[in-house]
């Protein structure tokens, strides 16, 4: 994977570029992390209310049954 995210770099970094481009991974991780969190938590909740939807469905009156989507 690395050969991808870096692949430039095979030259060489100078240190003052190093510094830079680890200050640049060090700022970016929090966002990489907090977005992996939210796409997690929403595939999540949809499956979970699929899973809700197709136990608690059949045991529902027809009216008080959700519309489908």
């Amino acid at each position: 994977m690395s050969g991808r995210l870096l692949g430039g770099l095979e030259a060489g970094l100078s240190p003052d570029q190093a510094h830079r481009l680890t200050e640049t991974v060090l700022r970016v991780r929090p966002l990489g992390r907090a977005v992996a969190d939210a796409r997690f938590t929403l595939a999540m909740d949809r499956r979970v209310r699929e899973e809700y939807e197709k136990v608690l469905r059949p045991r529902l009156a027809p009216d008080d049954r959700p519309e489908e989507s």
